[in-house]
């Protein structure tokens, strides 16, 4: 059963990043650090092939929807750009 806005927790959007392929990968999560460690153990498909990760950015949010519209504009490319300003990577 999904739960709904008032039960969920605390969301997270991070943004991880691989030194070794320069790439990035943005998500959303209730644990930043265990999923930076799935990402790292290669148990994601999409960035198994580019490990090793580190955790770039997090930010939290009250909510599934605002995280992500957060999440969508870190995808883009405003939000890719800002990224890039930020980390300067």
């Amino acid at each position: 059963m999904r739960k709904t806005t008032e039960e969920e927790g605390q969301q997270v959007v991070y943004v991880i990043y691989s030194e070794s392929h320069q790439r990035q990968h943005i998500g959303i999560t209730e644990d930043a650090d265990e999923i930076l460690d799935m990402h790292n153990a290669g148990r994601v498909i999409s960035t198994a092939p580019f490990t090793p990760w580190r955790l770039l950015h997090t930010e939290e949010a009250p909510t599934r929807p605002a995280a992500k519209k957060r999440e969508n504009f870190l995808k883009s490319s405003a939000g890719r750009a800002w990224i890039l300003r930020t980390y300067r990577v």
